[in-house]
């Protein structure tokens, strides 16, 4: 019994040990915006991206809006950016935009300082 109860307890550490990593470096948004299409007809327009330049990997269609945040992306990672206009057609890439996704360092840990408890005295606060 000892022996599955310590077997089971190494195994939730190992899952831990594994988990903790991926909570620490999770994925990181963008947020795009351009400017509206000089055509009156647009219904709505797609983020094209992916992480070399032109090969776009990804699609994201945003409806008729200038704004747009794309989540999911990984630290450390370059990745480029195109939109495409469309309402019965889509138009062409738009000029390419690039971000490289920071690496998000922890925060430093707070300062520890040692005590000496042996010399320690206590001191009485009454009258």
């Amino acid at each position: 019994m000892a022996w599955a109860v310590l077997m089971t307890m190494k195994r939730l550490c190992w899952l831990l040990f594994l988990l903790v990593p991926l909570a620490m470096w999770g994925d990181q948004t963008v947020t795009l915006a351009w400017d509206r299409s000089p055509s009156v007809d647009v219904t709505g327009y797609n983020i094209y991206y992916g992480v070399r330049s032109g090969a776009y990997t990804n699609r994201v269609t945003v409806g008729n809006v200038l704004t747009a945040t794309v989540a999911g992306l990984k630290e450390g990672v370059t990745y480029y950016f195109a939109a495409t206009a469309f309402n019965t057609e889509e138009s062409g890439f738009s000029n390419e935009v690039s971000y490289r996704v920071p690496i998000q360092r922890p925060a430093p840990a707070s300062e520890t300082k040692a005590v000496d408890y042996r010399n320690m005295k206590a001191e009485d606060d009454g009258p």
